[in-house]
C-alpha cells in the first residue's frame, strides 16, 4: 500500500523528527498515469516550536507516476494465470500474451488483465511491451523434440530479445 503523509508547511521547511500518518490511507492504483490526485491529510504531530494547529488540509499531487507493468507470456495456463492473479492482487498492471486470449473461467481479477491473443513468434511487440517493467514467461509445451525446442527454447529467446529491445530489464 502506498500512502503519502505530511505535516504543517512550517515542518516542511524545518527538520522532520516525525511524520504524521494519513488519516485515511489511500491506495494508488497502478492505472494512474500522469494523474491529478487529491489527498486529505491530518497532521498528528508538530515540532515543539510550532504553536499553530493547521488541522486538516488537502494536497494536490500532479505527477508522472511510474507504475509496474508486467507482461506474462502464456498467462492463460495454470502457472501463468496464478502469476496474473497474484500481480493484480498487488495492484500491478498486467498484460498477458497467449495463443488463446482471454480465459473463459470467472474471476474478478480476469477483468483487470489486458489479454492479447497472439503467438510469441508473430507478436506485435509494440502493443505488448511498451512501458513494461518486467516480463514473465510461462511458455512451455510437450511434443516432439523439434516442437519442444521451438516452444521451450526459441520462443523464450525471441521474447528475451524483444524485451531487451524495449529496455525491459527484468525477464
Amino acid at each position: 500500500m502506498t500512502t503519502f503523509a505530511a505535516c504543517s508547511p512550517i515542518s516542511l521547511l524545518g527538520s522532520f523528527s516525525s511524520i504524521s500518518r494519513v488519516s485515511s490511507p489511500i491506495r494508488l492504483n497502478s492505472h494512474f498515469h500522469n494523474s491529478h490526485c487529491k489527498f486529505q491529510i491530518k497532521c498528528s504531530y508538530a515540532d515543539a516550536n510550532v504553536n499553530v494547529d493547521y488541522g486538516s488540509s488537502t494536497i494536490d499531487v500532479v505527477a508522472d507516476v511510474k507504475t509496474e507493468r508486467v507482461v506474462v507470456l502464456g498467462g492463460n495456463g495454470f502457472v501463468g494465470s496464478a502469476i496474473c492473479k497474484a500481480a493484480v492482487s498487488k495492484g500491478i498492471e498486467v498484460i498477458s500474451l497467449n495463443r488463446s486470449g482471454r480465459p473463459t473461467y470467472p474471476g474478478s481479477w480476469v477483468d483487470q488483465v489486458t489479454w492479447i491473443s497472439g503467438d510469441v513468434f508473430y507478436a506485435n511487440w509494440d502493443e505488448v511491451l511498451v512501458g513494461a517493467t518486467a516480463v514473465v514467461s510461462t511458455l512451455g509445451g510437450v511434443g516432439s523434440e523439434e516442437q519442444m525446442l521451438r516452444i521451450n527454447g526459441e520462443a523464450n529467446i525471441t521474447a528475451v530479445n524483444a524485451a531487451k529491445n524495449f529496455a525491459c530489464n527484468y525477464y
